[in-house]
């Protein structure tokens, strides 16, 4: 049986800046979908459980709070990277057991480094 391939479920709601996070990891072989709302980050979710998601913490439907409760009681395992620009999402993101955080506007390689590290 082949080990299962890492996949990133991206949760972002601006289409360049997923865009941009999508084509750097396709680049690097790192499979990933993107969700542009907390309702689509939970069916994504539910239809292939990802590797790690990264999270933008203001979506228009919700929180990247939402998201995490959604998912969490499903796998506790799965990392969460918080992205977002907003001070107090990050200073809230400590509150559901965010693995990392990455203030906007972030280093795309640093990103990918940060995604290699959990999915090997």
């Amino acid at each position: 049986m082949e080990p299962a391939t890492a996949s990133v479920l991206i949760v972002e709601d601006d289409p360049q800046i997923a865009s941009a996070i999508h084509g750097a990891l396709e680049d690097e072989g790192i499979e990933s979908e993107i969700a542009g709302t907390v309702a689509e980050a939970h069916r994504l979710f539910e239809a292939r459980r990802p590797t790690l998601i990264l999270l933008d913490w203001n979506l228009p439907d919700g929180s990247g709070e939402d998201v995490v409760r959604a998912v969490r009681p499903r796998d506790a395992s799965v990392p969460i990277v918080v992205m977002s620009a907003a001070r107090d999402a990050i200073v809230a993101s400590y509150g559901v057991d965010a693995r990392e955080r990455l203030s906007k506007p972030f280093d795309l390689d640093r990103l990918v480094t940060l995604v290699r590290r959990y999915c090997g």
